[in-house]
This record gives C-alpha cells, structure tokens and sequence, in this order.
C-alpha cells in the first residue's frame, strides 16, 4: 500500500511541475504575442480620408449634409495593400450622412451622427484642437506620450509575418526577445547591433518600477516601404499603436535589412495592462518633381560615344540613416562610419547617407539643401552634364541631421532639373590640410590607418606635411601625388584619383601625405587640385564606380 501511495505522490509532483512550466510558456508566449492590426475609423469624401478624432461635439454643429456612406471596406482586405474607394468607409454603414460642421472647412473637417452622438473626423493634415475647444462636449480616448529609439538589424530574410508588438515589463524579459531575435541583430562579425541601445538606454530594474517598455517588429520589404510609429491612444480596455506605412516613389528605397525593432517607452501610469492592437495608414509619396530621366545625359554620351547606346533611365537613390555607430555594424558602412564619427558625434546627431547611382551615365551631382514640407524632410541634389563621359558614375553624400530636429520625417531625396555645369560645385576632397604637428598626425592616422613611425617631433622642426585624404567607395580607388607647386598664397598640391574600370563596393579611405619644407611655405594655405583618370576597360561591359563623400 505504502509503495503505491509513493507512486502516486511521484506522479502527482510531475503533473504539478508540467503544469507549473506549461503556465510559464503560456505566459512567455502571452508577453510577446502578437498584437492584431485593425483598421482607423475613416471614410473618403472628394478624394481626402477623413480620420476619426473620437471627439464628440455638439450636435447643433452638424451643419448641413456633403455626403453619405457609398462602401465598406470588405472585411477580408489588408491594411497595408488595400485601395481605398471614393465614398468608401471602414466602420461606418452605408448610407451614413456625412455633415460639414458649422464654422470650419468641410475640407479639413467633418462630422458624423452615429448612435445619438456626433463624432469629429479630421483629414490628416487638420487638428481637431480648435474645434474641440469650440464645440466638444467629450473625448473617447487620450493622446499617450511616449518616446522611441530604433535598433537597425542585419537580417536579410524577408519576415513572414507582419507587425509585432511585444510588451516587456522587466528586464529578464527584455533578455528574452534579444534572444528570440537574435538572428536579426548578429552582424558576421559577432557583434550586436542593439549594444550601443542597451548601453545608452539602461532597461534594469529600476526602469521597469516606473515604465514599461514595448518593442515593435516591422517588416520593411523592399526598402519601398518606410514605418513609423505616428501616435498612441488608449482608454481603460485598449491601447492603440498608430503605425504609419509610407511607400517611396519608385526610384528612391531606403537601404538596409528588411525588418527593423522599434523600442517604445511608456510611463505606468498610462499602460495599465489594457489590451494591445495597432491601425495601419498607408501612404505613398509623390514627390514634387519626380527623378526625371536622363535625356540629357544620354544625348551627351551620344555625343562622347557613337558605338555604345545610353539608356537614359532615370537614376536609382538609396537612403540610409544611423542613428548610432554600432547601426552600421555588418553594413558596408561599417569601417567609415566607425572610423569617422565618435560617440560624441552620434549623441548629437543622426548621420543620412545618400548614394545616387547614375546608370544612364553623364552627369555630376551636388547637394543643394533640405526642406521639410508636410512630414517628409526632403534632400535636394542638383545634377548638371559632365564635359566628359564615364562609364556608371555613383555620388555619395552625407549629411548631419541633429537629433533635436527629429520629426520622423521620411527623409525623401529629389533631383533637381539639370543646371549648367558652371552652377556645379566643385569636388573637395575630405580632409585637406597642412600637418605642423604630431598631435594631428596622430588624429589622421586613425581614420586613415598609416603608421606614424616616420614622423617624429624632431621632424616637424623644420618640415610640414600636406595632406589629402578621401573617403572613396571601393578599395580600388587610388590616390597619388601628381605635384606640388607654390603659389601667392601657399602651395598647390596636384592629386590624381585613379577609377579603375571595375570594383566593388569595399569602402575605404585614401590619402596622400607629401613631406614639405616649413620654410618654403611659412603661413601659407594648401589648394588641392583634383585631376581624375578612368582605367579603360577592355570591353564594355562593366561600370566603374566614383563615389564621394560630402560633409
């Protein structure tokens, strides 16, 4: 009896320590569930999608009819592919009247009768604050503050799956979804490139007493397709993430992985274990002027080359953003954006990396500017005829954006008409200067990567060095010293770049560092003049890339 009795207490205490396991699955499981996408209530009215606010007004401000209900959206369709009719909804039931409201434009606002209550809906572009402050009597939902900071991975796979919100309310379960990823942050190196995050954000114990912490999983497709995260609402049973997913003009993608973590940070106070979804919009950009196409240019190359036919195809432009050093970790960018910019730099500023690459040949490129206009900031590159012809030419550019001026734009590059190539702006090369000391040297040759050995205080005695130096896209980019020439104001340092007729993509920086009497030059300044030379190829059939970086 007594052997049966401790059988029985056996099997009992596994079936207690399964189901104690199983409950802890079941609730890392639930922790990073994924969070189901839903619809925003909208309806289109004359072309414009009119959002509801879930502010109610007063009836009496419903003012007179400028439309109904014609469609619904089928229940079956996908947010983020879905077109949108005229007179379509996603909620509201056809034959819904549609009212302007009294004292505001119908173009900005509307407002609908709906179970006895009348609800403001507002396009995009309009503010429902005035109005509320007007003529509300309630709000259904509030606005929750948050702050969020996005990890870029080097996942190359494609997500089978779309959106996924996990909430973390501690720290072990932070370490959980970096494991359950992991795949999407390890470069081929080793390194991980959520470290420079976890070591400027401190998620510990400390943090989760007063906050919580959600991370976002976005698909980002082809590069077409840029999300970002427009609001937070909540009421005491949902919490609704408003992801906005914007598909570039054809032409301009953004460069990167395919999926991308955004890590969202919310006060206790406004999470309370509500219920997570998430609406998607979707839009797509029409810039003002759309890449035109290289007529130009393949008028030019015509000109230069009657064997070989242009194309004229419009140039590709790619984007990307680091909003860190370790961002560019498993990138091709990883040496010169580790290399050139410090933390110093990152806590600052955010770098935007756009490359043109121009396949119908026969222009150059210039930065001009930025402008932002309606949640995109756009970067404006001129273009003008090259005198002479190339094969594929590639521009390069960077560019600071100040995190203080950070706006979740899309960040969208447009090229300008062509200009007359004496409106161009000259090439420079990166760093130009006269080395007077070790303590420069010693800064030049940890981007630059040279030994210092031969360069001793005692040289800088009675010599100088002048320097020229370049980030240039491919290690098979070489540059050589040509001359050095004195002129009324200093020297003249002739520099030959030598394109060879095929390379790849293996950025690097070059320089040439030529030794120099302290005498002879005094207190004059250094020019550099910059003379390229193209290795012909023995057919063609390849490009030969000449990218530049510039500040």
């Amino acid at each position: 009896m007594s052997r049966t009795v401790n059988i029985l207490v056996v099997i009992l205490a596994i079936l207690f320590v399964f189901i104690l396991g199983l409950v802890h699955i079941v609730g890392i499981i639930d922790t990073m569930s994924e969070a189901p996408a839903e619809w925003k209530d909208f309806f289109v009215l004359k072309g414009k999608r009119y959002y509801n606010s879930y502010n109610i007004i007063d009836t009496s401000y419903a003012e007179r009819v400028i439309g109904s209900v014609e469609h619904k959206v089928p229940r079956s369709a996908d947010a983020s592919t879905y077109v949108t009719k005229e007179g379509e909804a996603a909620y509201l039931d056809v034959g819904t009247k549609i009212y302007s409201v009294s004292g505001f434009d119908s173009a900005g606002y509307a407002a609908v009768i709906d179970d006895g209550d009348c609800y403001l809906y507002c396009t995009e572009d309009a503010s429902p604050k005035d109005v509320v402050e007007k003529c509300g009597v309630r709000t259904l939902r509030r606005s929750v503050r948050f702050t969020s900071f996005s990890v870029g991975t080097v996942c190359n796979e494609n997500s089978e799956y779309g959106v996924r919100i996990s909430v973390i309310k501690n720290p072990s379960e932070m370490t959980k979804y970096l494991s359950r990823y992991v795949n999407d942050f390890r470069s081929e190196s080793g390194a991980f490139t959520y470290d420079t995050l976890l070591k400027d954000r401190v998620y510990d114990a400390k943090y989760f007493e007063d906050g919580v912490l959600f991370a976002v999983r976005l698909p980002q497709d082809d590069g077409r397709n840029f999300f970002d995260l427009a609001s937070i609402t909540t009421d005491e049973v949902k919490m609704t993430f408003l992801l906005r997913q914007t598909t570039l003009p054809e032409g301009v993608s953004y460069d990167g992985a395919f999926v991308s973590h955004m890590f969202v940070e919310l006060s206790r106070e406004d999470y309370d274990d509500q219920k997570i979804a998430y609406q998607l919009e979707r839009f797509e950009l029409s810039p003002d002027g759309e890449l035109l196409k290289a007529d130009g240019a393949a008028e030019a190359a015509a000109d230069n080359d009657k064997d070989e036919e242009k194309d004229g195809e419009a140039p590709t432009v790619t984007v990307r953003v680091f909003e860190n050093a370790a961002a560019a970790v498993g990138t091709p960018y990883e040496e010169l954006v580790v290399n050139a910019y410090d933390r110093e730099f990152f806590d600052e500023n955010d770098l935007v990396v756009v490359c043109v690459d121009d396949d119908a040949h026969g222009f150059d490129y210039a930065l001009s500017g930025t402008e932002r206009v309606s949640g995109v900031l756009k970067i404006a590159i001129d273009r003008a005829l090259r005198s002479e012809m190339n094969d594929t030419r590639i521009a390069f550019f960077t560019l600071a954006l100040p995190k203080k001026d950070r706006r979740g734009e899309i960040i969208l590059p447009v090229i300008n008409d062509p200009i007359p190539r004496d409106g161009m702006e000259r090439r420079e090369l990166r760093d130009v200067c006269v080395v007077r000391g070790a303590a420069r040297l010693e800064e030049l040759a940890e981007i630059y990567g040279f030994s210092t050995s031969l360069y001793d205080e005692d040289y800088f005695d009675a010599h100088v060095l002048l320097f020229a130096g370049d980030a240039v896209c491919s290690d098979g980019i070489d540059l050589s010293f040509v001359s050095a020439k004195k002129t009324p104001g200093g020297v003249e340092l002739t520099v030959e770049e030598t394109l060879p007729a095929e390379c790849d993509f293996s950025p690097a920086y070059k320089y040439v560092a030529v030794p120099y009497l302290s005498g002879d030059l005094a207190d004059g300044e250094l020019s550099v003049r910059l003379r390229t030379t193209v290795e012909k190829p023995d057919k063609r059939d390849g490009g030969i890339f000449d990218r530049f970086f510039d500040d």
